[in-house]
């Protein structure tokens, strides 16, 4: 199992070179895209904003859904599947068109997660 110096170590062997840590406000803390797309369907990452964890949270539960009342945008089924072809994998496409009964609710997109301290950690001292 790689420790977290072995991990250094073997980037840096590897030549890998990450974004910048915290130089901007381009990046996330991990180094990702911040920004959304032009459109809006891809919004800007903003950290761990509304996926606040219960006090009282214990090993093996689930974490409560931020998202539960959101409405479909969207659904593709056999009807409208080549319309969205573009979009899918062609083995959605597949499994649409072979179900009849198969259909994908699209819901919005979310750009929001956070890493525990030590990975922060990590990709600070990667990053330096």
């Amino acid at each position: 199992m790689l420790t977290a110096r072995s991990s250094l170590l073997v980037l840096l062997l590897l030549g890998i070179v990450l974004p910048p840590y915290g130089s901007s406000d381009e990046y996330t803390r991990i180094g990702a895209e911040a920004a959304g797309n032009a459109s809006g369907e891809i919004t800007a990452y903003v950290g761990a904003e509304g996926l606040e964890c219960p006090k009282d949270v214990k090993i093996g539960w689930y974490l409560p859904n931020p998202y539960k009342d959101e409405e479909v945008l969207y659904s593709i089924d056999q009807t409208n599947v080549d319309e969205y072809k573009g979009r899918l994998s062609p083995g959605q496409v597949a499994r649409v068109k072979r179900n009849k009964n198969f259909y994908m609710n699209i819901y919005p997109t979310h750009t929001l997660a956070e890493l525990c301290k030590s990975a922060i950690m990590l990709r600070a001292l990667l990053s330096s």
